[in-house]
């Protein structure tokens, strides 16, 4: 049985069982290849990964077969509608025709994933000791923000949020808090 989501860097991607294989939608994979994070599907840098991932199929769909990308009617916030959908081959594929670092990784993870060294399982519980030295890590995570704000001000807690939590391990976003002004 497949997990209902899996974790790159950070972002969540659904997967779509499909007679047991993996599957990720346009969507997921422009978010897993272009960093976006969060669900906003209006958020300007969501559609330009969109748009590029578009372009990239587009200019290569005559390298893709049925096997490795579909057409699927999903059920979406506007009602059913068309939804492009890629296997594991389709989205490594798709990754070989992105240029950044990014889907660098991203393709040694997909293979990781298909050849099964890296499991679309969730991680084994922490052990004691474990839980212990990731409260220490989140601890010193907490100091360190600590020390942001009082020697340069929020502003400058809230650019090094993101990075200074990831660190630690912990995976932050603050696309909404940012748009409602919660933390500036």
């Amino acid at each position: 049985m497949l997990p209902s989501v899996i974790d790159f860097e950070g972002v969540a991607l659904t997967i779509i069982d499909r007679e047991g294989r993996p599957w990720l939608t346009q969507g997921d994979l422009a978010r897993a290849l272009y960093g976006i994070k969060g669900e906003d599907t209006l958020a300007p840098p969501f559609a330009n990964a969109m748009r590029s991932l578009r372009r990239l199929f587009d200019r290569n769909n005559d390298e893709f077969t049925d096997e490795m990308t579909a057409m699927l009617t999903m059920e979406t916030a506007g009602g059913p509608q068309q939804v492009r959908i890629f296997s594991t081959r389709g989205a490594y594929l798709m990754g070989m025709f992105s240029k950044t670092d990014r889907a660098k990784r991203f393709r040694h993870w997909i293979l990781d994933v298909l050849e099964g060294k890296a499991s679309l399982e969730r991680p084994a519980p922490l052990s004691l000791a474990e839980r212990r030295v990731r409260v220490m890590e989140l601890n010193a995570a907490n100091r360190t923000m600590d020390h942001i704000v009082k020697t340069s001000g929020r502003r400058a807690a809230f650019a090094n949020l993101t990075e200074v939590y990831a660190k630690a391990g912990l995976r932050i976003d603050l696309s909404k808090a940012a748009i409602q002004g919660d933390l500036l």
